[in-house]
């Protein structure tokens, strides 16, 4: 449960660890969808490859197999979902599209997305050995908030706001999507 770990980290001041899937992971998904749809494409839509060693995973269980196909989406969390999902949408309208064509349009999705965030409480930064003590006291103090955004696949820290949370979060929007012509806004998540 999400509220468990956020209390369990608070509680012991480390933040959780994760690991990627190993590639015999994605080779039991593959082959059961494979035995399942012969006749089937996977396309394996990955989590940023700078991020986890999934999509390379992915990779390796794809050789051999040539009706797999993988992509790193450089992309996490919601940017992910919404490229798969309008990835989905592409191939709903254009059932004939080829492999090549999903991937063009995907990309064009993926060069209109901005996905960033600021965080509410900079101790899971701290925790994760993201943030120094010094750095984390100092921007408590003074309730100074990163931006932190995903771009080329990394988490960079960009802008840093000032104040309570709700403000910041308006600042944000407002700063990062007003007057910006290169990114898709029909589909807004906050």
């Amino acid at each position: 449960d999400p509220l468990e770990i956020y209390s369990r980290c608070n509680e012991l001041g480390v933040m959780p660890k994760t690991s990627g899937c190993a590639p015999a992971d994605f080779s039991r998904v593959y082959d059961r969808i494979h035995a399942e749809r012969p006749d089937a494409t996977i396309l394996h839509l990955a989590y940023s490859e700078v991020t986890t060693c999934s999509h390379q995973s992915s990779k390796i269980a794809a050789a051999g197999r040539d009706y797999v196909f993988s992509m790193d989406t450089r992309f996490v969390s919601v940017g992910q979902s919404l490229i798969v999902v309008e990835a989905a949408k592409y191939i709903e309208a254009h059932p004939d599209a080829t492999v090549d064509e999903i991937f063009a349009f995907t990309n064009s999705v993926m060069d209109r997305v901005l996905l960033g965030f600021v965080p509410t409480d900079l101790a899971f930064l701290q925790a994760g050995g993201r943030l120094s003590n010094m750095a984390f006291l100092g921007a408590h103090l003074l309730k100074i908030k990163p931006c932190i955004e995903v771009t080329g696949g990394k988490m960079l820290s960009g802008k840093k706001f000032r104040g309570v949370i709700d403000r910041v979060i308006i600042n944000y929007v407002t700063e990062r999507l007003q007057n910006r012509e290169d990114i898709d806004k029909h589909r807004i998540f906050i």
